[in-house]
């Protein structure tokens, strides 16, 4: 059986992003690609392609799109997916990942809000989707292929992680 990685709290996630945008804002860096670090099946292309609809100016946010066995991230597909879709009528196949880009104009959006919001505390991943879904910013989604993860606490803790989740939601929809 393979060793348990312990998972980072969401406050790690928040801050560790926090001060990777400001490095990002302060080198005036065109975008800024971020992906997970328990993610396996990651390839040097992923972030080129994240970052591409940057780059050439026809997106302000990124999300990934997995080729996934369709009972994988049934939180996502059957829940959060069809939620954020209701909400703002898009259409973002997997929009809370660990896996985004986004541009230099989105960063600093971003970090002129702090990231102390309740719903970032619980998600930053749902923070960051549902703010560019609301703030109307052109999208993209960038194919990945098949994604794996190792194993950590996180993705075996449902009640923890369904908590995070639907609680940052629905924060979003009352904001």
């Amino acid at each position: 059986q393979a060793p348990r990685l312990a998972a980072p709290s969401p406050a790690y996630r928040t801050e560790a992003l926090r001060v990777i945008f400001a490095l990002a804002e302060r080198l005036d860096a065109r975008g800024c690609a971020v992906v997970d670090a328990d993610v396996t099946s990651i390839t040097p292309d992923w972030i080129g392609r994240l970052l591409a609809p940057v780059e050439a100016g026809r997106a302000d946010f990124v999300t990934p799109y997995f080729v996934r066995h369709r009972f994988a991230g049934t939180l996502t597909t059957g829940v959060v997916y069809p939620w954020l879709r209701a909400l703002y009528g898009r259409r973002v196949r997997y929009p809370v990942s660990g896996e985004f880009a986004c541009s230099t104009a989105l960063v600093r959006r971003y970090t002129a809000g702090g990231g102390q919001s309740q719903a970032a505390r619980l998600s930053v991943d749902v923070e960051l989707t549902t703010q560019a879904l609301a703030g109307g910013v052109p999208l993209a989604q960038a194919c990945l292929g098949v994604k794996t993860q190792a194993l950590t606490e996180a993705t075996t803790d449902l009640s923890g992680t369904l908590n995070r989740i639907l609680g940052a939601l629905f924060l979003a929809a009352e904001r």
